[in-house]
């Protein structure tokens, strides 16, 4: 196989854009012992890929049973509580438990109907306030409007000062 070729398949290869052909091209190609002495980096790197694909792992492997009498009686427990909690749990509030609810809901509504009544009393006294506030600021805009006046007469009469 040509060098360029080998080169070309070394560039795809770390582009990722290598087949499996490619790559075993690749391996044989570095497991030789005339390798083209610019290319001898990627030499331990495809040894190691053709080391680590020939082992296999000795070891047994333990094998679990499954504890199907386990998920069983959790399945049983479950569905016990389940009917247990069905049976035995009172289906809502009772009769006094709402009647206690919309007297607590009453008594919340009044008292936000005060607070509404007493703060729009204050908004009323503080009316004559708003109107001094949009005068004063009406005033400055128009004190604003006397000294822009002022500062240019100044640099039309007095240029030597600027």
């Amino acid at each position: 196989m040509g060098l360029n070729k080998i080169e070309s398949l070394i560039e795809k290869y770390e582009n990722g854009e290598t087949s499996l052909q490619e790559e075993q091209l690749l391996m044989g190609y570095f497991a030789k012992d005339d390798v083209a002495p610019h290319l001898e980096v990627y030499t331990p790197m495809f040894n190691y890929f053709a080391k680590t694909k020939a082992e296999k792992y000795t070891n047994e492997l333990p094998f679990k049973k499954s504890n199907e009498k386990y998920y069983k009686l959790m399945a049983v427990a479950a569905a016990v509580i389940i009917m247990f909690s069905v049976v035995f749990y009172p289906q809502g509030p009772t009769e006094q438990e709402q009647q206690q609810a919309l007297m607590a809901y009453n008594e919340t509504m009044q008292a936000l109907s005060l607070v509404s009544n007493q703060l729009n009393e204050g908004k009323e006294v503080l009316s004559p306030l708003n109107i001094l506030n949009t005068n004063l600021n009406e005033g400055m805009h128009k004190a604003n409007l006397i000294k822009e006046f002022s500062e240019t007469t100044n640099l039309v009469y007095n240029p030597s000062n600027n």
